[in-house]
């Protein structure tokens, strides 16, 4: 039998970041901070692997159109024209929704190529609200593309992102639809083009025949190489479009007979792709002299890129203390926005930590509610369970201290809290501030107060009063 080779490239977890960026990379001794991404390196770099491997297809995870300035306060439509040059054969969402799903369903139709959720459907008519699966003729071969957004959508987000809609159960859906797109259509090559996150797709594909491949985000993991999983074969690479994943299988009768893969860093040597590094800088054109203001320093590195705590929240919550003066603050763990280096903070670099800019929120809750908020949020990010995961890392806070075993049941990881410094009392009332609904769901405390002030003036004032600030780890969640 004759071998037939594809390549699969792909990008995931983009968050709106359309230009070069500080980025995060693991290295020997600690973090070390890069230049990385834009969609005119990347579009570059697609190009030449394009011109070496004529049967590619290029996939989009998801979180496209939400995560910064640009695509928050234009709605995603600055970006579309940046988009449909790119050369993308298929995409799949989860912070695209964030401007409800009719408008999600607009920004689609002004796209060159389809957003895919075999498990989003309206309410009204059940019927899906976008294609479950598209289909690639290649070289004589049928790829079966299918596409699962993630169901986090309808589990805590704000209703608007739901708004009319429902998810079907993904370990449901994704078993038919690989049926489907097998038997009736006869497809030699099944990809799940998911953004799940990387321990749901496992146990998924791990329970499900007919899946060859899983391009797959939400999670932000950055795998040098595939995870075999049974036949099939999981790549996720990353995000803020810092890296691209580059996945070249070898195909006799329909079966993955061979692999190779590369994980790409988005690099500064990379060159730009000319055409696109313009359509950028047009979207940045009417928002440039704002975003490039400083309006602060910082001595220390913020970034967002470990589980239990972040300096870059913790600046934010500081600055929500400031604004409020109360101690014990909280927000929704976040794993997208990019590092801020020490040196000069602009506006971008605000709106990048919070890109939708909430007013804060007062709020009173009783000792016993933040210990099962905390229990909650904390089974959200450990969850035995990969249908469990909901959200990103842990809640970010400050004014507590908690001791949790990770490895415990829901219920029983942490060991020990403290509040305002004193160990917490179960029926003492703590006034407390956060912003977004994820910090502190509806169903927990009283006197619910919604303030004139936003996140980036908070932010702003807090810089104004401290000049130079140094953000450390508070050990707010120390793991025992």
């Amino acid at each position: 039998m004759e071998s037939k080779f594809l390549t699969l490239i792909q990008m995931n977890d983009v968050h709106g970041y359309i230009s070069p960026h500080p980025e995060v990379f693991f290295g020997p001794q600690n973090l070390e901070v890069k230049e990385a991404g834009g969609y005119a390196r990347i579009k570059s770099l697609v190009d030449q692997i394009r011109r070496e491997k004529k049967n590619s297809l290029f996939l989009d995870c998801g979180d496209t159109f939400h995560g910064t300035f640009i695509t928050t306060q234009t709605h995603g439509n600055a970006i579309v024209p940046i988009l449909n040059e790119m050369g993308l054969d298929a995409m799949t969402a989860h912070w695209d929704f964030a401007y409800t799903p009719s408008k999600l369903r607009d920004l689609v139709y002004e796209l060159n190529y389809p957003l895919l959720a075999a498990n989003v459907y309206r309410y009204d008519t059940k019927q899906r609200v976008f294609d479950p699966y598209i289909i690639k003729e290649i070289d004589g071969m049928k790829i079966g593309i299918f596409g699962m957004a993630c169901q986090h959508v309808v589990q805590g987000f704000p209703q608007k992102f739901s708004q009319g809609i429902y998810m079907s159960p993904e370990y449901k859906e994704a078993p038919i639809i690989a049926a489907q797109l097998r038997n009736k259509h006869k497809c030699d090559i099944v990809v799940m083009l998911s953004h799940l996150g990387m321990p749901t797709d496992y146990e998924i594909i791990s329970k499900t025949t007919g899946i060859d491949i899983c391009i797959s985000g939400h999670t932000h993991n950055r795998l040098n190489a595939p995870i075999k999983v049974g036949n099939a074969l999981l790549i996720q690479s990353g995000c803020h479009g810092s890296f691209i994943g580059e996945l070249d299988v070898e195909i006799i009768n329909g079966r993955i007979i061979d692999y190779q893969h590369k994980l790409i860093p988005v690099t500064a040597d990379i060159p730009e792709d000319e055409r696109i590094g313009r359509l950028v800088m047009e979207a940045y054109k009417p928002y440039k002299k704002q975003l490039d203001q400083v309006v602060g320093k910082t001595n220390s590195l913020l970034c967002r890129d470990y589980s239990l705590e972040s300096t870059m929240d913790n600046f934010l919550l500081h600055s929500i203390s400031y604004a409020t003066g109360r101690k014990i603050c909280f927000s929704h763990g976040w794993r997208y926005g990019a590092p801020i280096p020490p040196g000069n903070i602009t506006e971008n670099n605000l709106y990048n930590i919070v890109p939708m800019n909430p007013k804060i929120i007062n709020v009173d809750l009783k000792g016993y509610e933040i210990v099962e908020m905390l229990e909650d949020n904390i089974n959200h990010t450990y969850s035995r369970n990969p249908f469990g995961q909901i959200g990103g890392y842990l809640p970010r806070a400050i004014g507590i201290k908690a001791y949790i075993k990770i490895e415990n049941p829901h219920h029983y990881r942490i060991q020990k809290l403290f509040a305002e410094g004193r160990p917490l009392e179960a029926d003492t009332m703590y006034q407390c501030s956060y912003i977004t609904e994820q910090g502190v769901p509806q169903h927990y405390g009283t006197n619910r107060e919604k303030l004139n002030i936003t996140a980036i003036e908070a932010m702003k004032s807090y810089l104004a009063e401290k000049g130079n600030i140094e953000e450390s780890y508070l050990g707010t969640f120390t793991v025992i």
